[in-house]
C-alpha cells in the first residue's frame, strides 16, 4: 500500500515538474527566444543599412567638394566678368593689345548681345594684319585677359611670300555678367537676343592705325 500511495506520489511530482516545464517554455524560454531572434534581424538590417551608409557618406563628401569647387569657379567668373557698362572698357583694351602687338585691325565688329539669364555673350569678328609672330602675340594676349573671352574661330590667310603680311579673321566671344536682370524670367527657354548699343559696344578704329 505504502509502495502504491509512493509511486502514485512520485507520478504526481512529474507531473507538476513537467507543469512548471511547460509553463516556463510556453511563458519565459519561447517569448525569450522570439524577442533574441527578433533582435538578431534588427542587428542584421542594421549592419547591413550601415554598410549601404558608408559608400552613401563617401558619395555626399566627393558631391559636395565638387559642388564647392563649381561655386569656386562661378564666383571666380563672376569676379572676373565685366558688367555691361564695362564692354567698351574690354574692348578699349583688345584695342590696345592689337596696337602693342603692331597689327593693323581691318575690321572690329561687335555683334548683338545675347541675353543669357545670368550672364551675357557678344559676339565680336576681329580682323587684323600682320607677321605671323604680331598675329601670335594677338592670340596671346587675348587668351590672357582677364575677362572671359572665348576664341571660337581663327583664319590666318596668307600667300607665303617672304615680307607679306598675313590677315588674321578671329571670332570670339566676350562674356559679361547679366546679374541685374537675372530675376527675370525667359518664358521662351531661350536666350533673349538684344542688339548692342554701338554707342557702348562699337569701337571705330578709323584713323587709329600706325
Amino acid at each position: 500500500m505504502t509502495s502504491k500511495t509512493t509511486r502514485t506520489q512520485s507520478r504526481l511530482v512529474l507531473v507538476a515538474l513537467g507543469g512548471l516545464t511547460l509553463a516556463y517554455a510556453h511563458f519565459v524560454y519561447l517569448p525569450r527566444s522570439r524577442e533574441m531572434a527578433e533582435m538578431q534581424i534588427e542587428l542584421r538590417d542594421a549592419e547591413i543599412q550601415a554598410e549601404g551608409t558608408v559608400p552613401l557618406i563617401a558619395a555626399i563628401d566627393a558631391a559636395q567638394k565638387k559642388l564647392d569647387r563649381a561655386a569656386e569657379y562661378v564666383q571666380g567668373w563672376e569676379d572676373a566678368a565685366p558688367s555691361e557698362h564695362e564692354l567698351a572698357e574690354v574692348f578699349e583694351r583688345i584695342h590696345e593689345l592689337t596696337r602693342l602687338a603692331e597689327t593693323v585691325t581691318t575690321r572690329f565688329e561687335p555683334q548683338p548681345v545675347v541675353r543669357y539669364e545670368t550672364f551675357l555673350r557678344i559676339p565680336v569678328f576681329l580682323e587684323c594684319r600682320g607677321t605671323f609672330g604680331q598675329l601670335a602675340a594677338v592670340l596671346t594676349g587675348l587668351e590672357t585677359m582677364a575677362e572671359p573671352i572665348w576664341l571660337r574661330t581663327i583664319e590666318i590667310q596668307s600667300t607665303g611670300q617672304a615680307g607679306e603680311l598675313a590677315t588674321a579673321e578671329i571670332n570670339l566671344d566676350v562674356f559679361a555678367d547679366n546679374l541685374e536682370d537675372s530675376d527675370q524670367e525667359n518664358l521662351s527657354g531661350k536666350p533673349i537676343t538684344q542688339e548692342a548699343d554701338p554707342a557702348n559696344v562699337a569701337l571705330e578704329r578709323s584713323g587709329t592705325d600706325t
